[in-house]
């Protein structure tokens, strides 16, 4: 074969071969990213965030697209809801893998934040489209993009709706803690101080219990918005006046069951139910041949089931 053939037949070869990869990049699909709404709070599951991987070319076939998470990312993204789970993709898999159907020129995912019971700063997701040999990612078009997360923690506040408390009945009292925010679904442990001059507890000193419970934690339970907790005074024999209480609501330091505080503080005076002694002759009648003569003490108000020395 002479040299003017030759490079003749690899003239042609090489063109052939363009040929097959202008044809095999022509068969190539190529991505762009549509972005809805990227900015999302938690406990408004009503506007998620929503992004569309639209592709060109054939739709014949079903396409698998991949996605990475940069590790710069401070929210956690997965398929479904799960503990320390901040944003839920239920389209895009545990492994970052969406699959265009067959037919489908595009594929909506739609990405909703998961309330939590945590304090947090502004987070956010950083999502890309992963380089791949089955398609190509249009020019101009990073596919990368942030989801932003902004905290709902949840509110504490305490009122006393019924702020009537005294020794004499008793008359029981009301301090109501109520939640907002945060996520309902579980249960939100809130810490209580008490001060004045009533003290709390379930000894013979005390004189009141709260909820019957001598500790400072109170539990509003899941599903609840609200926990009424009764003020129980104790009646005694003693003459102590009026006191007050005030019950304030105090940070948790528990990360999972952490709150800020609205209204912090509520109050009360417990109403003192003194015992009262008097006397009287109910036989005034008295001689030495032996008739005696009686004289009743008799006691009102205090503690009846308490003995009273007079």
């Amino acid at each position: 074969m002479n040299r003017t053939r030759r490079c003749l037949l690899l003239s042609r070869l090489a063109c052939l071969l363009c040929c097959c990869n202008v044809l095999a990049m022509a068969g190539t699909p190529e991505l762009s990213l549509s972005l809805g709404q990227l900015n999302v709070t938690e406990n408004d599951t009503a506007n998620p965030a929503q992004f569309s991987i639209v592709r060109s070319g054939s739709v014949a076939q079903s396409l698998v697209v991949r996605f990475t998470v940069d590790a710069a990312s401070t929210a956690a993204l997965g398929p479904t809801a799960g503990v320390g789970v901040d944003l839920i993709a239920p389209r895009l898999s545990a492994t970052r893998i969406a699959v265009i159907p067959v037919g489908a020129a595009s594929y909506e995912i739609t990405i909703t934040p998961q309330s939590d019971n945590r304090i947090e700063p502004l987070e956010f997701v950083r999502l890309a489209l992963a380089p791949d040999a089955n398609y190509t990612i249009a020019p101009g078009n990073s596919g990368s993009f942030d989801i932003n997360v902004a905290d709902d923690p949840a509110r504490v506040s305490i009122s006393m709706p019924d702020p009537v408390v005294a020794e004499a009945g008793p008359d029981t009292g009301v301090v109501r803690l109520d939640r907002s925010g945060g996520d309902l679904g579980n249960e939100l442990q809130v810490i209580l101080s008490f001060s004045g001059q009533a003290l709390q507890g379930t000894s013979a000193s005390a004189d009141y219990t709260l909820d019957n419970n001598p500790s400072s934690l109170y539990t509003i339970p899941a599903g609840e918005p609200l926990r009424d907790l009764i003020l129980v005074p104790f009646s005694d024999n003693l003459v102590e006046g009026d006191e007050s209480l005030v019950v304030t609501v105090v940070p948790n330091g528990n990360p999972n069951s952490a709150y800020l505080i609205d209204a912090a503080e509520t109050s009360t005076t417990i109403i003192d139910d003194a015992p009262r002694v008097g006397i009287a002759a109910i036989d005034d009648q008295a001689s030495e041949a032996g008739d005696p003569g009686v004289f009743q003490v008799a006691r009102t108000a205090g503690n009846p089931d308490s003995e009273l020395f007079v």
